[in-house]
């Protein structure tokens, strides 16, 4: 479920006011470190990259609507992405799953 823009901004507000920062405080820098919080929370960095991209939405929703004066996700680095890996305990299996 995608949410609003305005229910966004709400709740990207909540989460960073418990940190200390407004809207318009947002940087680059306090969002690589929730970034960083959250991969140390055992989040994988497919999952806080999906974070980043609602980040970004919400961001430039609120440029847009002058609630703020730049979007800070745009310059933001974000941890590398996770990618599953398939191991096969023996060759039989592998035959098996790439016969499908």
């Amino acid at each position: 479920m995608k949410l609003t823009a305005p229910r966004s901004i709400t709740t990207l507000c909540r989460i960073f006011r418990s940190k200390g920062t407004m809207l318009s405080q947002l940087t680059p820098a306090v969002l690589e470190e929730y970034y960083f919080t959250k991969l140390q929370s055992g989040l994988s960095g497919s999952t806080i990259r999906k974070h980043h991209s609602n980040i970004k939405m919400t961001l430039k929703f609120a440029v847009k609507n002058g609630l703020t004066d730049q979007n800070a996700a745009l310059l933001a680095e974000l941890p590398p992405a996770t990618s599953s890996v398939v191991t096969f305990s023996t060759q039989s299996n592998l035959i098996l799953f790439s016969a499908k």
